[in-house]
């Protein structure tokens, strides 16, 4: 095997995941009986520039399975998402991965200025920012996007402009805030 740090994966066993994003199988039998020698998974590029490999008949993000293998427990964080500290989707290295909050990502995509599409439920859990609106005589601290664009009553899209381009939404300014939820 190359020189890396490897770990057997905790729910597709036979397959060992180095922490530099390599995927390799070890030998076994298929269904047949027919005996499969061990190799390396080839990573191919998905057209949202995520690395994958497949995995029997279904394709598997690499950054996933590096994060399933070296970072924490998958029970606790199956909500979560697996973010790039560099936002560079074809980099999984494990250095570079994180499990963090549907905000999280918001956040990251604000900070490095990348397109900021939609906004979700947040991870529990997780470490998160909450969001300040003022503006028309108010100043209150929502624990999410989604609370404060139900607030302000506009789209989610609205509020990630907003924040993008540090401006006004429905009349209000919106700031993040960094906080922290048990």
């Amino acid at each position: 095997m190359r020189h890396s740090i490897w770990g057997r994966h905790p729910i597709h066993k036979g397959y060992l995941v180095s922490i530099d994003g390599e995927v390799f199988r070890e030998e076994r039998k298929d269904v047949m009986g027919r005996k499969l020698p061990s190799k390396y998974l080839s990573i191919s590029v998905h057209k949202h520039g995520y690395t994958q490999v497949g995995l029997g008949y279904r394709p598997r993000k690499t950054a996933n399975l590096v994060a399933e293998t070296h970072l924490a427990d998958t029970k606790t964080l199956y909500r979560c998402q697996v973010l790039h500290r560099n936002d560079m989707k074809a980099d999984s290295r494990l250095e570079n991965l994180y499990y963090g909050s549907y905000e999280d990502n918001l956040a990251d995509a604000i900070r490095n200025n990348k397109r900021v599409y939609h906004v979700h439920e947040n991870c529990d859990k997780a470490k998160w920012k909450s969001i300040r609106v003022y503006g028309k005589g108010i100043d209150k601290t929502f624990p999410n996007i989604k609370e404060a664009m139900k607030f302000i009553g506009v789209s989610a899209s609205a509020v990630s402009q907003a924040l993008k381009k540090k401006s006004k939404t429905g009349g209000y300014n919106v700031q993040i805030q960094n906080s922290e939820v048990a």
